[in-house]
C-alpha cells in the first residue's frame, strides 16, 4: 500500500470497519481497500493471511448480538469446474501444461495421492486431456505417464509448459537444461501422444554475461511473434548479496538477486541469439548502463497489435510487478517501472484478438488485470478465485475469450482438483463464460 513501509518482521495496525455490506480497512492508519459484499449477511470476524503472520492486541469493538447460524453449503459464485472429476485416479491434481494445435486445446494434468502439489519428489501420473469445444468440454486420451514431478519431453505424454504451434501439425516444446546451460527442445507430430527426443539448440553469440556468475537458471516464457520470430524469457541469479553489485539504481532492490533476459529466434526455436536484458537501467541513452534491474523473475511477454511486446515480471523483494516493453522486436527493451500491482505464481501475460492485456496472477488470491490501453493503465484487478496459488496457465480460445487452467490448492486441503474458468475479458472487467456442461470427462481410444 502506498504510504506504508513493506517489510517482514514490523508490526502494523490493522484497522477493519464493516457499515452494513460495506468493509473497509486501514493499515497503519493509511485508507486502503473497500469491498461491498452481500454474499453472507450477518456473520462473524476471521482473520487469514497467504504468508506467516502474527496477530496480537486484538480488540472488537461493537454491540454483541445473537446472529443467524452460520449458514450452510458454500455461497461462493463457484465460475470454475473440474477438468478431471474422478477422483478414483488420485486425490491431489496438478497442471502440467496447455497448448492449442489447429482447432483442438490439450491439456496435461498431474495426478497422485497422499502428497502436495508443491513436492518436487512426489509421484505422479499425468494424465492427457483434449477439448474440442474451446474448453467446454474435456476428454481424457488414452496414454499417461508415471514419474517423478516435473518432466521430460522425449518420454512423451505429457505436455510440457511451454508448448506452441510451430508448423502444421506440429508442437514444439523448449526446456532449460540445468546440466548443460543450453536451451533444448522437442517436437511431437501426434498431438503430444509422444515426443522426439530431447535436442540441444545453437546458442548464437556470446551467452557468457547470461551464464556467467549466476547460481541458477529458468526458462520462463516462449512467445511466438507476429512476424514469426521466436521469443524466450529467461530467468538468473545468484546469492551474492545486494551490496556486491555495482552501479545500483533506485529500481535495485536488496534481496534475492534475479534477473530477467531475452533472446530471440528466426528459425522456429532450434537456433538463439544471445540473450539481452530486459531492462534498460541508463538514466540517459548517450550514458553507459546502471547495473539491470535484479528483482525481476517469472517474466511473461504479450505482443500487441501495434507490434509492440509487453513484459511483466513477479518480484523478489519490491510491493509491485515489473513492467517493461520493447518496441523492436525484443532486441532492446525500455527501463523497468513498477507495474500498479502485485503478482506473483508464475503470471500469465495474454493480448487477445480486440487488443486488452490481460495478466493472471497470484495476490490477492488468483486475480485478472487488464488494460484497454497497451499496458500504459491498469485496471483494479478482479479476484476470480479466492485460492492462492495460481501456477497455472491461460490461452486465448476463441476472441476474448480465456482459458485459466490452475491447480486448486498447495496445501493439505484435499481433494484437489485442477480448475478451469472460461473468462470473458471486457473493458468493463472480466466476465465468466460458464459452459452448460462443465467439467464432463469421457475416455478416448481405450484404457488409460
Amino acid at each position: 500500500m502506498p504510504n506504508v513501509p513493506c517489510a517482514s518482521r514490523n508490526w502494523m495496525s490493522l484497522k477493519v470497519q464493516r457499515s452494513g455490506n460495506c468493509i473497509q480497512m486501514w493499515l497503519n492508519g493509511v485508507k486502503g481497500p473497500c469491498v461491498t459484499d452481500t454474499t453472507y449477511g450477518a456473520g462473524r470476524v476471521g482473520i487469514a493471511g497467504f504468508s506467516t503472520f502474527q496477530v496480537r492486541n486484538l480488540r472488537i469493538d461493537g454491540k454483541s448480538v445473537n446472529g443467524p447460524p452460520w449458514p450452510g453449503g458454500d455461497k461462493r459464485v463457484r465460475p470454475w469446474f473440474h477438468i478431471e472429476p474422478d477422483l478414483d485416479l488420485g486425490d491431489v491434481q496438478a497442471s502440467v501444461g496447455l497448448c492449442k494445435i489447429d482447432d483442438e486445446i490439450l491439456a496435461a494434468v498431474k495426478i497422485g495421492r497422499n502428497t502436495s502439489v508443491a513436492s518436487a519428489s512426489a509421484e505422479w501420473t499425468t494424465y492427457s486431456y483434449s477439448s474440442r469445444d474451446r474448453g467446454r468440454t474435456w476428454q481424457r486420451r488414452a496414454g499417461s505417464r508415471k514419474g517423478k514431478a516435473g518432466f521430460t519431453p522425449g518420454e512423451g505424454a505429457v505436455i510440457p509448459g511451454f508448448p506452441l504451434q510451430v508448423a502444421p501439425g506440429t508442437i514444439r516444446a523448449w526446456i532449460w537444461n540445468q546440466d548443460t546451460q543450453t536451451i533444448d527442445y522437442s517436437d511431437s507430430t501426434d498431438k503430444a501422444a509422444s515426443w522426439s527426443e530431447s535436442t540441444s539448440c545453437i546458442h548464437n553469440g556470446d551467452w557468457r554475461d547470461f551464464r556467467e556468475e549466476h547460481d541458477w537458471w529458468g526458462l520462463n516464457w516462449v512467445e511466438k511473434l507476429k512476424d514469426g520470430t521466436m521469443l524466450v524469457t529467461l530467468h538468473c541469479g545468484h546469492s551474492n548479496t545486494y551490496n556486491t553489485i555495482k552501479d545500483k539504481t533506485a529500481m535495485t532492490w536488496p534481496g534475492f538477486h534475479t534477473e530477467s533476459w531475452t533472446s530471440l529466434s528466426g528459425d522456429g526455436g532450434m537456433s538463439w541469439s544471445a540473450p539481452r536484458p530486459n531492462d534498460l537501467a541508463a538514466s540517459r541513452l548517450d550514458e553507459p548502463g546502471a547495473h539491470p534491474n535484479i528483482d525481476m523473475v517469472e517474466p511473461t511477454v504479450a505482443q500487441l497489435p501495434s507490434g509492440r511486446i509487453v513484459l511483466l515480471a513477479r518480484p523478489c523483494a519490491s510491493p509491485f510487478m515489473w513492467q517493461t516493453h520493447s518496441d523492436d522486436g525484443g532486441k532492446t527493451w525500455s527501463m523497468a517501472c513498477y507495474a500498479p500491482f502485485t503478482g506473483a505464481g508464475y503470471p500469465n501475460l495474454v493480448c487477445t484478438q480486440s487488443g486488452y492485456l490481460v495478466v493472471a496472477k497470484r495476490g490477492p488470491g488468483l486475480t485478472l488485470a487488464i488494460s484497454t490501453d497497451g499496458g500504459v493503465n491498469w485496471d483494479q484487478g478482479t479476484m476470480i478465485d479466492h485460492q492462492g496459488a495460481f501456477n497455472g496457465r491461460m490461452v486465448e480460445v476463441e476472441p476474448d475469450v480465456v482459458l485459466v487452467v490452475y491447480p486448486e490448492a498447495m496445501d493439505d486441503k484435499r481433494p484437489a482438483y485442477v480448475r478451469a474458468q472460461l473468462i470473458r475479458i471486457t473493458p468493463d472487467g472480466p466476465v465468466p463464460v460458464r459452459p452448460q456442461s462443465a467439467g464432463e470427462c469421457s475416455l478416448v481410444g481405450g484404457s488409460a
